[in-house]
């Protein structure tokens, strides 16, 4: 350990990650515990230039540091993003100016960020439930969000989850997972080829819900093949799971309108994963904005902090080269790999889940943000898989389609390549374990202003343009199969 890291340490001593604050009457929870707030926080952003500078980062991400990398430290030339207190703002900024790092206010506030999206996210709510116009494709719509759609799209902006309820469940705003899931059952008692089930349940025991989207075949025997579409595995990447209830509510929606969006329902089987860590995603509404472990306990103490830590990184908890670099072994690292491989109840259902249809699935996805790339394995290694090609072609081709709708930019390469290294991630399992060949790692867009913190204006927008890229996917998935035959 430098000397540099150590003074930080000194410096951290006293700091606290954030200022806590009483909740208000919407969050209001039996226990004493107050909501973090984020006030004179900052996030900056520095561009390392060679890996002297990277290796530097890594250390400092890999202690017990009150310091939140929203941008990782990849290659030279990629920025990196940390979120700092204000009592310690200074001394890290004179570290990194010491390693020849300039660093540049993103984020004055993150604070005024957070109650930002909130407060929009409360008005749009409270706006959506009394003023609907119809679209152009015969869908309600929120008025103020239209005029941000490109209309050929058949963009979707709310879903009527039962017939015989008028209360639409409109699209432009954050839910909580209590309004997704309810929103899931009542969806399927009402529409004849949406059903949902729970494939096991959280640390907490919060049900881990998918939503399978199917229309019967004439062929009793057939046995159709499968997607797989999952968000949330990191708490406050809200865009995530707001984009599958997007995906939801486009092939329900369109599937009379749209005869691609018929075609991809009648020949798959689609499996939507909302919230995959729905204790760590209810944390971020209650509590901490900014969480992003799950929320399991263990008494392992950290050995640099000398404290217990909660939560696990469920996307380096995946048991392909487990532990190994990219991944921390630190309690209170947010990359923390946990105990053991598949020591999360949520990854471990998944992969059950997962390895019960290896045979069907030929797409799968894993949503994040921020950052507005496609990624494809590996993030254990440099080394490509031997279906990179095709893997690689493919997201190409479907950015493509992605950007002729909002002019949307995503780099395309595999994790660590194109980012960083990370073991024991989600899509090298999904590949290399479970066989599902179009593996992908999705970075919704927030890169910039506001990185995680992304409006709730932003959601619809994002659907739109994010779901004709998973159209021209399965498009393409499917005609590979047709002409194989």
């Amino acid at each position: 350990m430098s000397w540099c890291v150590m003074l930080l340490l000194c410096a951290c001593v006293l700091c606290c990650h954030a200022t806590p604050v009483k909740p208000d009457d919407e969050s209001q929870q039996t226990t004493s515990q107050e909501r973090l707030t984020y006030i004179g926080h900052k996030v900056v952003r520095m561009t390392p230039t060679n890996y002297d500078q990277v290796e530097f980062l890594r250390s400092l991400m890999d202690q017990a540091l009150p310091l939140d990398f929203w941008i990782y430290p990849g290659n030279p030339g990629r920025p990196v993003d940390i979120r700092i207190p204000p009592t310690v703002y200074d001394s890290v900024i004179s570290v990194l100016k010491q390693h020849g790092l300039n660093p540049l206010v993103l984020i004055d506030d993150v604070q005024k960020l957070v109650d930002e999206e909130r407060l929009e996210n409360l008005a749009t709510k409270a706006e959506s439930r009394h003023r609907f116009i119809r679209s152009a494709a015969g869908n309600e719509v929120d008025g103020r969000v239209e005029a941000e759609i490109l209309t050929p799209y058949n963009p979707v902006y709310s879903l009527n989850p039962s017939p015989n309820d008028s209360q639409q469940f409109m699209l432009n705003h954050y839910h909580t997972n209590d309004e997704i899931n309810g929103m899931v059952l009542e969806l399927a008692a009402s529409s004849p080829f949406v059903t949902a089930s729970s494939i096991g349940t959280s640390y907490e025991g919060r049900p881990l819900t998918i939503v399978k989207i199917t229309t019967p075949s004439n062929d009793r025997s057939l046995v159709k093949p499968a997607i797989f579409l999952e968000a949330g595995m990191h708490a406050r990447e809200w865009i995530g799971p707001a984009v599958i209830i997007y995906f939801i509510a486009a092939l329900v929606n369109n599937y009379n309108v749209d005869p691609n969006v018929r075609a991809i329902v009648d020949h798959f089987d689609w499996y939507l994963m909302p919230v995959s860590n729905p204790d760590g995603y209810v944390y971020t509404f209650q509590w901490d904005r900014m969480w992003r472990k799950t929320r399991s306990r263990t008494e392992e103490q950290d050995v640099s902090s000398r404290r217990a830590c909660a939560g696990v990184d469920p996307n380096r908890n995946w048991d392909t080269h487990w532990g190994e670099r990219g991944a921390s072994h630190k309690p209170c690292s947010i990359i923390y790999a946990g105990q053991e491989a598949f020591s999360e109840p949520e990854v471990a259902a998944m992969a059950r889940f997962l390895m019960g249809r290896k045979s069907r699935i030929k797409l799968a996805i894993d949503f994040h943000s921020n950052g507005q790339m496609w990624l494809t394995p590996y993030g254990y290694t440099r080394r490509y898989p031997m279906d990179f090609e095709a893997q690689y072609m493919l997201a190409v081709d479907a950015t493509d389609e992605l950007w002729k709708v909002n002019n949307t930019i995503y780099i395309v390469g595999s994790v660590a390549n194109s980012i960083y290294r990370a073991s024991g991630d989600s899509i090298d399992w999904w590949y290399d374990v479970a066989g599902i060949k179009y593996s992908y790692g999705v970075e919704l867009p927030g890169k910039g202003y506001h990185d995680f913190i992304l409006p709730p204006s932003r959601i619809v927008p994002v659907g739109v343009e994010t779901f004709e890229a998973i159209k021209y996917m399965a498009l393409e998935v499917m005609r590979e199969a047709v002409e194989r035959e």
